[in-house]
This record gives structure tokens, C-alpha cells and sequence, in this order.
């Protein structure tokens, strides 16, 4: 009887563990290359004081557009595509100081408004990530050692669908979003009158 009842339970831990696993294996996969940050925290923000959303809606999508192609948007949320970055910055990492090669690197940018009271509160996120699909491939844990024993004609080759890309968060492109929200504020300062 308490064989039974110990197998039962058993059972049961190792289902919801397989559930709890691949739940969340599915969610990080799917979420991996969106923008992490929803709140006004992880993203600059700028408050408009006593204007209608609908008078700052029109030209937060005019300069958002300016800098990002659109993917998705809203009423009052704009999503961008990824971009290539190709100017000079910094990483964080010795390889790409010491090679001529250094890792790709896009943005992703997110604009949003919502209404606090007679005001309207327009957050920005810019997020920065690095292609890193080689190095992951050269320490995947799944293959058991790291030393090459396979040969070329068992190689994942470019056009495999096997190597996918894979795009790490390096952080944020706080100087662009400060400076997206400067220019929404500038035309909206523009548009009032004179007091």
C-alpha cells in the first residue's frame, strides 16, 4: 500500500515538472528576440502636461517613424523592427575590440503612451542585442563534448535549419530614446501657444 501511494506521487511531481519545463522552455524561445521592458521603468519617459493623447498620438508616430521602420502598431503603441546597427560602440567584450570581425548588433524600439489624468506620460525603450549563434553553437551542451569529431559532411551547414539565430540583450540605447522623447517634445512645445 505505501509502495502504491509513493509511485503515485512520483507520478504526479514528475507531470508537472515535465509541464513546468517544457511551459517554460516554449515561453523563452518565443519571447527570446521581443522587447522585455512594458513598464515606464525599463524605458525613458517624458510627461506632457495638460494635452490631449490624441493631439501627442500624431507626432510620437511621425518621429518614432523617423528613426524605426514599424512593425506593429496601435493607437497608442509603436513596435519597430529590427535594426542593424553598424556605427562603432562599445560591447563589452575583449573579442570584438581584438578582432576585425565583431559580433552583428540590432535595435529594437518601443514607444508608448498612456493617459495619467489631464496628462500624457510617453515612455521609449531602445534595446540593443548581439548575435551570438556561433559561440552557442561551439559550447551547445546538448552535443556532449566540445571536441570536433564529427566530420564536414555532418556539419550543420548555412543553410541548415538547425542553427537558428540567437540574439542577447547587451542593454539599452538610452541617449536614442532620450532623444526620441526630446524631439515628440519639441514639436509638441511648438504646436502651443506662446504664454
Amino acid at each position: 500500500m505505501r509502495a502504491c501511494g509513493l509511485w503515485r506521487w512520483a507520478t504526479v511531481f514528475a507531470a508537472v515538472g515535465l509541464v513546468v519545463g517544457f511551459w517554460g522552455c516554449a515561453t523563452k524561445r518565443e519571447g527570446a528576440d521581443r522587447l522585455a521592458a512594458r513598464t515606464p521603468r525599463d524605458a525613458a519617459s517624458r510627461r506632457f502636461l495638460n494635452v490631449d493623447i490624441r493631439t501627442v498620438q500624431p507626432m510620437a508616430d511621425r518621429v518614432f517613424r523617423e528613426y524605426f521602420r514599424v512593425e506593429a502598431a496601435s493607437a497608442n503603441r509603436w513596435i519597430s523592427r529590427p535594426v542593424e546597427v553598424t556605427r562603432p560602440g562599445q560591447t563589452g567584450r575583449v573579442r570584438d575590440v581584438l578582432t576585425a570581425f565583431p559580433n552583428r548588433r540590432r535595435r529594437l524600439a518601443e514607444l508608448w503612451l498612456t493617459r495619467q489624468g489631464p496628462h500624457v506620460v510617453a515612455c521609449c525603450c531602445v534595446q540593443t542585442q548581439r548575435l551570438d549563434t556561433t559561440e552557442r553553437a561551439a559550447f551547445d551542451r546538448e552535443r556532449g563534448d566540445d571536441r570536433p569529431t564529427d566530420t564536414p559532411i555532418d556539419r550543420a551547414g548555412a543553410g541548415s535549419t538547425t542553427v537558428r539565430e540567437e540574439w542577447v540583450r547587451i542593454g539599452r540605447d538610452r541617449q536614442t530614446e532620450n532623444l526620441i522623447l526630446s524631439v515628440i517634445e519639441q514639436e509638441l512645445a511648438a504646436t502651443r501657444p506662446a504664454q
